[in-house]
């Protein structure tokens, strides 16, 4: 095993890290469920949005109030929860935030 490998997957780990401060969830806001921070758009939506073959830069024309790096945060989000959703699924049902607000 390469120590190269190692050390991309750190630097991966890092960017999802800091991704994923882009991400909030707020039992008051669009009913509990992840979204950009500052916003209302829903993680679940720009995920959606991706799936059903629209372009970063069609998304960033049609909500210009969010950046790129939200595109990729909710990615990343997804990609994190679809490995962890059992314990994201309870987190988000007991009202609790998986990211704290600074």
């Amino acid at each position: 095993m390469s120590t190269q490998g190692d050390s991309s997957d750190r630097g991966a780990h890092r960017v999802d890290e800091m991704a994923l401060t882009r991400i909030t969830s707020d039992p008051h806001n669009c009913g509990g469920r992840p979204r950009i921070k500052r916003t209302r758009v829903r993680v679940s939506d720009l995920l959606d949005v991706l799936a059903h073959g629209a372009s970063r830069t069609e998304i960033l024309a049609d909500f210009a109030y969010l950046a790129d790096e939200d595109i990729t945060a909710a990615l990343a989000y997804g990609t994190r929860s679809s490995d962890h959703r059992t314990e994201l699924l309870e987190a988000l049902s007991n009202g609790e935030r998986l990211i704290e607000i600074r």
